[in-house]
């Protein structure tokens, strides 16, 4: 049995989910978190309306009104900058 694992593409995004949940369940060890998994070919119709949403939004969508990313990534750069003028200001 190895005890390494060698992370493939789609299990990256996984693997980074359960480290921030092991880190969550240390700071407050009485949280209780339940999570549920259906497998993507189960015939659960909440896969096909998110599905078809998506694709919705992405097809009208106007992309020449955005101005800016909306990217976590981003929001957290944009406030961070904000948050240090208003202290500069002060």
């Amino acid at each position: 049995m190895l005890d390494t694992y060698f992370p493939h593409e789609e299990q990256v995004v996984a693997i980074g989910h359960m480290e921030r949940l092991g880190e969550l369940l240390s700071a407050y060890p009485n949280l209780n978190i339940k999570l549920l998994w259906l497998p993507s070919k189960c015939p659960f119709i909440g896969f096909k309306r998110a599905k078809q949403l998506a694709l919705e939004a992405i097809r009208t969508a106007d992309i020449t009104t955005t101005t800016e990313t909306q990217s976590i990534r981003c929001q957290k750069a944009n406030t961070q900058v904000e948050a240090i003028d208003n202290w500069a200001e002060r």
